[in-house]
This record gives C-alpha cells, sequence and structure tokens, in this order.
C-alpha cells in the first residue's frame, strides 16, 4: 500500500507542477483583485502539497495492508458519486452552471438516502444559489451558460 501511495503522491506532484506552470503563463493580480491565473495556481500549490504530504506519510508507514474495497450501502454511494460527478461534468455544458450544479446537489444528497425529497430539494436550491452569489455576484466571474443558454 505504501507504494502505491508514494506513487500517487508523485502523480500528484507531477500534476501539480504542471498546474503551477500553466497557471504562471496566465495573469496572476493579487488576493484582492484576482485574475485569471489566480485561483489555478492556489490549487495548484495546494494540490503539491497534498501530494508531499502523501509521500512524506509512505515513509513511515508501518507495513503494507490491504484495504479492502468497500461493499453493500458504501459501495452504492461511492458509484452513485462517481456516476453523478461524471454527469456533471457534461451536463454543466450543456445546461449551464445552475441546473447542473442543482441536479448535482439534488443526486449527490440523495446518494446518503437520508433525508426527503423536499429537505434535499431545498438544499441543492440553497447550495446552488450560495454558489451563484459568491462567484457569478460576488467575484464577478463568469459561469457557464450551457449550449442551451439557461443560466
Amino acid at each position: 500500500m505504501a507504494r502505491w501511495d508514494r506513487i500517487a503522491g508523485w502523480v500528484l506532484v507531477g500534476v501539480a507542477t504542471f498546474g503551477v506552470w500553466g497557471a504562471l503563463r496566465l495573469p496572476i493580480g493579487r488576493p484582492s483583485s484576482p485574475e485569471p491565473g489566480f485561483v489555478p495556481l492556489v490549487e495548484a500549490i495546494l494540490l503539491g502539497l497534498a501530494g508531499s504530504a502523501l509521500i512524506a506519510q509512505t515513509r513511515k508507514a508501518p507495513s503494507d495492508k490491504t484495504v479492502p474495497w468497500p461493499t453493500g450501502e458504501a459501495r452504492r454511494m461511492v458509484l452513485h458519486l462517481a456516476v453523478a460527478l461524471t454527469a456533471y461534468v457534461f451536463l454543466m455544458w450543456i445546461l449551464g452552471f445552475v441546473p447542473s450544479t442543482f441536479l448535482f446537489v439534488l443526486v449527490a444528497v440523495g446518494a446518503w438516502r437520508r433525508y426527503s425529497w423536499w429537505v434535499s430539494t431545498v438544499y441543492a436550491a440553497g447550495v446552488t444559489l450560495l454558489l451563484q452569489l459568491t462567484f457569478r455576484v460576488a467575484l464577478g466571474m463568469p459561469l457557464p451558460s450551457g449550449l442551451l443558454g439557461l443560466f
């Protein structure tokens, strides 16, 4: 297991290096006035730190233990969320940010099956509204409107 964690850590560091290189080709700006390269730079740095932490943890790993793949309900939740995230990426470019985000949060909350559809719908609407207000209104960032041009 430590070997695979080390490999995953180096992959993350490699992706982060590529991300930093790409972000530095864009204008960075300042935290008070970010430009297009600011967020990718910060994310790439955080990804590199996560990879470095993973590499550092493998040096202290006691032995290789096999981690079992989830079974039953846990497996259903993992697969449910993986399918929902994949669909979200594709729907974003068709429906736009608002409808696809609402549907993703609704389906993701449904993966846990702990809340009624009414509560899940209100929660999804709240998260979508908060994200819309944060990115489009407060930060003035353009969000995908999709092929249908809905939002």
